[in-house]
């Protein structure tokens, strides 16, 4: 087998696995309208949420319930960013994403029709024969700025396989090419 031909197989084999690692997670892109502004200074922090504020990505875990819409309010946000939600959950707990958005809502309890607050929202089914008994599923939910086209929580993985791979060429070039060559 030519080298050219073994390198495009272990290419399409990496492709395949990468494909397979896609279940029980869903993601959501969004942008946030330059134009929104938030009139509130403080924030909620009865329901649900996930802060954003001084960072530029989050993580939390919520016991989200089975069979009816759940809204995270999304605190923080920058007006004209693009963020990346996922959520993810075990494969113990077989259920399926029916309706995942991202919209501008008015405050509960805010008189003001300019107070609005960034939620996703999520709404999760039974996928097994027999239906699942619990009435909530623990999902990890994370929210990451889009730079450059990448979530930012990419580019440390980014940065390491890149380190990896240049470590690998140096250690070939310099030691193993003489006992392979």
């Amino acid at each position: 087998m030519t080298r050219r031909r073994m390198v495009s197989t272990f290419i399409l084999e990496l492709l395949t696995i990468a494909s397979l690692i896609l279940a029980n997670t869903e993601t959501l892109f969004f942008k946030v309208p330059s134009t929104f502004r938030s009139e509130s200074s403080e924030y909620d922090t009865a329901s649900p949420h996930l802060s954003l504020v001084n960072t530029n990505r989050g993580t939390k875990e919520f016991d989200i319930p089975i069979g009816s819409t759940f809204g995270l309010e999304l605190h923080g946000l920058e007006p004209g960013d693009t963020y990346q939600a996922k959520f993810c959950w075990t494969a113990a707990d077989p259920v399926d994403v029916r309706v995942i958005g991202w919209a501008l809502q008015r405050k509960k309890g805010s008189p003001s029709s300019k107070d609005l607050i960034n939620v996703v929202n999520v709404e999760l089914v039974p996928f097994s024969y027999p239906a699942i008994k619990t009435s909530t599923v623990p999902v990890i939910v994370s929210v990451a700025a889009v730079r450059l086209g990448l979530p930012v929580d990419l580019y440390s993985t980014l940065l390491y396989i890149t380190l990896v791979f240049a470590a690998t060429y140096g250690v070939y070039r310099h030691f193993l090419r003489s006992i392979v060559w």
